[in-house]
């Protein structure tokens, strides 16, 4: 009995103080008590899974035990040795002193549909391309082989379906439509051009009758469109098949793109940052981010009674909130100036397309359509040479026309690789062929634990327990590739002011300054290496 009390009390404790990391990293917007309670529920239903899988195991093997001892020697031998030596891909077993997880619920932790609470349980050690873990992720369990819903194992994952709250309009729903695959439900998004245009009202009048607005991309010479179709069209994809073909191509769903914010890490990195972050240039350039809206009040911002420089324009739907904190922590990384913070382009100007919405109190989302009007706004900007874009989510049609068409017309797209695990599958749009994917790294060279990683990713950067902008006026510490992804914007910037603008002989100078890591030359983890504005120790 004292023994069950000790560890009782124990794993409440760790409940409690991995809630309160989080609810320090929100902001003292999250009551600590909800997010005690949360992760309360979060273990209690894995708990109750725990034994449903624990009795069906022992229901299982008392089977198999059955069906062995009428098997003849050598048969029972080899079934023996099958059970001892897991298959391939098998999930390593997690345990928790007596109550142990099937592989069954395994698989269906991998595949998103539990989530594993990090109070009390322990992971086997994966074998995978990553060879050295960041120091401040010590004690976080490893990811899993596929994409986690959920590393930290905290907080819920989102519902299937979400309602947003819409001020002065009819409510969006936002649905799961695959695993870790969101968008508005039954909408859809088309790109054309005059001329697709003028076909899809000659060939596919019906699919018209379901347009609910669309909106003039200027800088692409196109319009993007927007349908809410009935749930018979919008089942199976059935609204594609009233399209020609050649204009299939041309629509997708109104995809989500989250936000990336990284998990929180469990202790501190015992590798403090040498220094700020030194300038990497002093010329004024112009960088666009498509975020979240940038608090330009912040006092990291407007520092010594200036004016942050800072450019916006809102494309959320109309209604929806959109809270600045993200956006706000990417301006920080660029502009921010305060105690371990200095500005990477000190003189820059930023163009902030805000198309973050609020999901709930801890994560955040854009749409597609969002994104696309985002996306002609910064191309049409001159001044604008690089793009941010620390968003992630599914392949999408739409985006991809847009990403390409904004490469056509000059600018450099930098995205984040993604916060999902080196497992995962890649996100986009840093997949993209035209984009720079970024992933991060400690102040030690390590590899972010939760990064996404493969053959698209380009450069490494800094990204875990920097300092900048955080919530209410104060700064932080955060990290994710995020974080990275505008530190190697800021050099792709800098780089186009030094040589005049061309973006093939920035990407050939970068890939020559990176400090190769990892695998000699481009690898999956770290890209060509790591871009660092400042010195960094001999290993």
């Amino acid at each position: 009995m004292l023994f069950s009390a000790h560890r009782y009390f124990f794993r409440r404790v760790r409940i409690i103080g991995l809630a309160a990391l989080i609810a320090m990293q929100l902001g003292a917007c999250v009551p600590l008590t909800a997010v005690v309670d949360e992760a309360q529920q979060a273990y209690e239903r894995l708990r109750d899974h725990n034994v449903v899988a624990a009795r069906e195991r022992k229901e299982k093997e008392e089977s198999e035990r059955l069906r062995s001892s009428a098997s003849d020697a050598e048969s029972e031998s080899v079934s023996q040795t099958a059970q001892a030596a897991p298959s391939p891909g098998r999930a390593a077993t997690i345990s928790d002193d007596s109550v142990v997880v099937s592989g069954d619920i395994m698989r269906r932790v991998q595949q998103g549909q539990l989530e594993v609470a990090s109070a009390g349980l322990t992971t086997q050690p994966f074998v995978g391309p990553v060879r050295r873990a960041a120091p401040d992720t010590e004690g976080v369990p490893r990811p899993l082989q596929g994409p986690p819903r959920n590393p930290v194992g905290l907080i819920p994952p989102l519902p299937d379906r979400l309602q947003l709250p819409v001020a002065n309009g009819e409510p969006l729903t936002e649905i799961e439509v695959a695993p870790n695959v969101r968008a508005i439900e039954r909408q859809w998004v088309m790109v054309v051009n005059p001329e697709q245009r003028i076909q899809l009202e000659i060939q596919a009048p019906v699919v018209l009758q379901f347009m609910i607005r669309e909106h003039e991309l200027n800088a692409m010479n196109r319009d993007v469109l927007v349908f809410d179709v009935p749930a018979e069209l919008d089942a199976d994809d059935a609204i594609l098949q009233l399209l020609p073909d050649s204009l299939r191509p041309l629509m997708d769903r109104n995809h989500v793109y989250q936000a990336q914010s990284g998990p929180v890490p469990a202790r501190g990195s015992s590798v403090p940052l040498p220094v700020p972050l030194a300038a990497i240039c002093q010329a004024p350039v112009s960088i666009g981010i498509i975020d979240s809206a940038v608090d330009n009040t912040h006092p990291a911002l407007a520092y010594r009674g200036r004016q942050a420089p800072v450019v916006s324009r809102s494309f959320i739907e109309e209604g929806l909130s959109s809270p600045p904190a993200h956006g706000t922590s990417i301006a920080g990384v660029l502009i921010g100036q305060g105690d371990d913070l200095s500005p990477v382009v000190p003189n820059a100007t930023l163009y902030s397309a805000a198309v973050v919405y609020s999901q709930d109190n801890y994560r955040q989302g854009a749409s597609a359509a969002s994104i696309m009007q985002a996306l002609d706004w910064l191309a049409g900007e001159s001044a604008v040479s690089v793009i941010n874009l620390s968003l992630t989510g599914p392949a999408n049609r739409v985006l991809e026309q847009g990403v390409n068409i904004a490469a056509d017309q000059g600018k450099v797209l930098v995205a984040a690789a993604g916060n999902n695990g080196p497992f995962a599958p890649e996100q986009y749009p840093s997949a993209y062929d035209p984009v720079v994917a970024v992933t991060a790294v400690a102040a030690d060279r390590s590899i972010y634990r939760w990064a996404n990683q493969g053959n698209h990713v380009e450069f490494a950067a800094l990204g875990v327990q920097l300092p900048t902008a955080g919530n209410d006026g104060r700064l932080t510490r955060q990290s994710g590739t995020s974080l990275a992804a505008p530190i190697v914007a800021a050099f792709f910037a800098c780089e186009l002011s030094r040589n005049g603008g061309s973006i093939a002989l920035a990407r050939e100078t970068l890939q020559a300054l990176a400090e190769d890591l990892g695998d000699i030359g481009r690898d999956a983890v770290f890209g060509y290496g790591l871009l660092h504005p400042w010195p960094v120790p001999q290993r």
